[in-house]
C-alpha cells in the first residue's frame, strides 16, 4: 500500500505570511512583549508596573478583536485579504488605545502619526511572524497525526482481515470435515457392511470396526465441525463452551460459569468463544493445568471473560504465539483489553474485557 505524498501541499516561501488559522493567545502575548520592549529604554523603576499594565491591556485588546474575528468571521479570515485585515484592525485599534493612554511615544524624534504608524507596522510584522511559526508547526503536527492515523487504520484493517481469514479457514476445514470426511467414513462403513455379508466368519470383527467408524463420524467429526465453526446463533454460549471442553474430560477438570443470555451481540459471542478456546489450549499445552475455571460476567457496559488455571503459570520470558495474537486481535478489533497474569497461588489468569451495548 502506497502513502499519498504531501509534497504538492507544501507552501511557497511567500505563502508563509498567511492565511493561517488565527491564534489570538500567542499573538496577544507577543504583541504585549513587543510593546513593552519598545518602551524598555524609557522605563524607570517607578514606571515599570504601569508599563507592564498598559502592555497587558494592549495585548488583551488585540486578543479580543482576533478572537471575535476567528469566531464570527471564519470564512472571511480564511482568505488572505480578510486575514490580513483582521490582524491590521486588531493591531491598529490596540495601538490607538495605547496612544490614548499616552504610551505611544517610543521615539522622540518621530511625529505622533509616524510613531503610531511605526508601532502598528512593527506589531503587525511580529504578529505575522508568530502566525507563520505557529501555523507551520501546527500544520506539520497535523500531517504527522494524519499519517499516524492512517497507519493505525491500516493496522486495524489488517487485524480485521486476520480474524476474517482465520474464521474462513475454520469454516473451510469444518465444511471439509462435514462433507468429505464424514461422507468418506459413511461410504467406508457401507463397504465394510458388504464385506461382512460376504464373509460371515469375520462379521463380528467387521461390526466392531464399523461401530468405531460410526462413533468417529457421529461424535468426533461432528464435534470437530462444531468447534471449528460453532453455530452460536442456534446454540447458547454455555452449551457451545461445554462442547468445546468435552474432549478434555475427564483428564482435565473444567468448571464453566456463564449466565444464560450473558452475551447478546453475535460478534462478542464469537470473540468470547475464540478467547476462551485459546485460553483453554494455552492452559493445557503450556501450563499443563489440571483444573480450569471459565467465567463470563456481563454488565450494561462490558463483558468480562476469565480463564483461570492451576498450571505452571506465566513464564517471565514467555513469547506471544498465534493463540495470544488471536486474543489480542479480537480485543483490539472490538475495542477491548486483555491481560495474562500469574496467580498468587500458582497458575495463570487470563482476563479479557470487551465493550458491549449500543456504542460498542
Amino acid at each position: 500500500m502506497t502513502m499519498q505524498s504531501t509534497e504538492p501541499d507544501r507552501r511557497r516561501w511567500w505563502q508563509y505570511a498567511g492565511p493561517w488559522p488565527l491564534y489570538p493567545t500567542a499573538d496577544a502575548i507577543v504583541a504585549a512583549l513587543v510593546a513593552l520592549s519598545a518602551r524598555s529604554f524609557l522605563m524607570s523603576a517607578q514606571s515599570v508596573p504601569m508599563e507592564i499594565f498598559v502592555s497587558t491591556i494592549f495585548g488583551l485588546i488585540l486578543f479580543v478583536i482576533l478572537e471575535l474575528a476567528r469566531r464570527y468571521l471564519p470564512r472571511a479570515v480564511s482568505t488572505f485579504p480578510g486575514y490580513l485585515t483582521a490582524i491590521l484592525v486588531a493591531v491598529f485599534v490596540a495601538t490607538l488605545v495605547r496612544f490614548a493612554q499616552g504610551y505611544v511615544n517610543d521615539y522622540a524624534d518621530l511625529s505622533t502619526q509616524a510613531d503610531i504608524a511605526f508601532a502598528t507596522f512593527r506589531t503587525t510584522v511580529a504578529v505575522l511572524i508568530i502566525q507563520a511559526i505557529v501555523g507551520t508547526l501546527t500544520e506539520r503536527l497535523q500531517r504527522q497525526v494524519d499519517a499516524t492515523q492512517e497507519a493505525l487504520d491500516i493496522v486495524e484493517a489488517q487485524a480485521g482481515a486476520l480474524l476474517e481469514a482465520d474464521e474462513e479457514v475454520r469454516r473451510s476445514v469444518a465444511t471439509l470435515l462435514h462433507d468429505r470426511v464424514q461422507g468418506g467414513l459413511l461410504a467406508a462403513c457401507l463397504r465394510l457392511q458388504a464385506v461382512a455379508q460376504e464373509s460371515p466368519a469375520s462379521r463380528a470383527e467387521v461390526d466392531h470396526v464399523i461401530h468405531e467408524l460410526e462413533q468417529l463420524r457421529a461424535l468426533d467429526v461432528r464435534r470437530a465441525v462444531r468447534t471449528l465453526s460453532p453455530s452460536l446463533k442456534d446454540v447458547d454460549l454455555e452449551t457451545a463452551i461445554g462442547e468445546m471442553v468435552e474432549p478434555y474430560l475427564p483428564a482435565l477438570a473444567v468448571t464453566v460459569s456463564i449466565p444464560r443470555g450473558a452475551v447478546e451481540d453475535p460478534m462478542i459471542r464469537l470473540a468470547a468463544y475464540r478467547i476462551i478456546e485459546q485460553g483453554l489450549l494455552n492452559a493445557i499445552a503450556h501450563g499443563q493445568a489440571q483444573h480450569v475455571a471459565i467465567t463470563i460476567e456481563s454488565s450494561p457496559g462490558d463483558v468480562v471473560i476469565t480463564v483461570e488455571d492451576d498450571g505452571r503459570g506465566v513464564d517471565a520470558q514467555h513469547t506471544s504465539g498465534f493463540g495470544t495474537t488471536l486474543i489480542d486481535t479480537w480485543c483490539r478489533t472490538l475495542g477491548g483489553i486483555w491481560h495474562l497474569t500469574p496467580r498468587p497461588r500458582g497458575g495463570t489468569l487470563l482476563t479479557a474485557r470487551l465493550p458491549s451495548g449500543p456504542d460498542s
